[in-house]
């Protein structure tokens, strides 16, 4: 264990990125854990995993520009496969083929489907639809499960500190979009009901206004897609105060039923203010859930 005094409290720490800008999140997070000496030893109670449909979203790449004027593309960074899940796309091919699955139709787009068959599911991503993105959490949600297990078991396993669980996910795009709600209560799900106590969600969603395109169409898409999900979101959050119950039975035939809210923090991150406006958005979102994140760490 860490016994440093940066880092002297003995609490455990779980990181979760979904999707493209979770996982640029993610990588961020990993990259400080590791180049920064006041957290190089708390690797014992730190645990990371991706999840993303598009399997080239473990690897982190960066753009050198040569003396010749040319850029050259190198690999930086990658998840490894314990720290990477992939939602794969054949499985949700199943759900969609011959019939819909009942746990789909209920909130499946049929004209959706029909585009889907024979453009979207391509094995690279969610096309930015957060439905799409939400099929494919459905057509891999054993492993999923199976996956979330091991880790809570795993990052809780020898101790009784309490363990918080990070989870970074964008809201513009198609997974994080479709299924950063699904996740947090399947992450919930997961937790042995006589050890909640211990386990605190901390949610992190990267705003529209964290992304780098410069296309207005893109951006104006992103941003209907974000109002949506954090509609979404804000209703999971206010669960306990309207009385209202969490409840999606998932094509594995398990239910799963909450009153909890959706994170017991939530944290939004803009990628631009008024202090900040010829930064690069998603560089300084990135920067500041790492020193979110440092703070927390320290915390114990």
């Amino acid at each position: 264990m860490c016994n440093t005094p940066q880092c002297s409290g003995n609490s455990r720490h779980l990181f979760i990125g979904l999707g493209g800008s979770g996982i640029a999140a993610l990588m961020e997070v990993k990259g400080h854990f590791r180049s920064d000496p006041s957290f190089r030893e708390s690797a014992e109670r730190v645990c990371f995993l991706g999840i993303d449909s598009d399997h080239a979203g473990r690897i982190k790449v960066s753009y050198v520009k040569q003396p010749d004027g040319s850029v050259k593309t190198v690999e930086a960074d990658a998840l490894n496969a314990k720290e990477f899940l992939w939602l794969s796309h054949s499985n949700a091919t199943q759900l969609i083929r011959p019939f819909m699955n009942p746990c789909v139709a209920s909130w499946m787009d049929p004209q959706l489907i029909d585009r889907m068959r024979y453009v979207y599911l391509d094995g690279n991503g969610a096309a930015g639809t957060p439905q799409i993105g939400r099929l494919l959490l459905m057509g891999t949600v054993c492993d999923v499960r199976r996956r979330l297990e091991l880790l809570v078991n795993e990052i809780s396993a020898d101790t009784l500190a309490p363990v918080h669980i990070h989870l970074f996910s964008g809201i513009s795009g198609g997974t994080g979009a479709g299924c950063v709600v699904d996740l947090a209560y399947l992450i919930r799900d997961t937790i042995p009901e006589h050890m909640r106590s211990r386990f605190q969600l901390h949610g992190y969603i990267l705003m529209p206004s964290t992304s780098t395109s410069t296309d207005f169409l893109v951006i104006r898409r992103g941003t209907a897609i974000g109002d949506a999900a954090m509609e979404q979101i804000n209703r999971c959050m206010d669960l306990p105060g309207n009385g209202e119950t969490y409840s999606c039975t998932y094509p594995d035939g398990r239910t799963v039923v909450s009153q909890q809210p959706l994170f017991d923090e939530l944290y939004l991150q803009e990628g631009r203010s008024e202090d900040t406006v010829y930064a690069n958005p998603r560089e300084y979102a990135l920067k500041c859930l790492v020193n979110k994140i440092s703070k927390k760490v320290n915390q114990g």
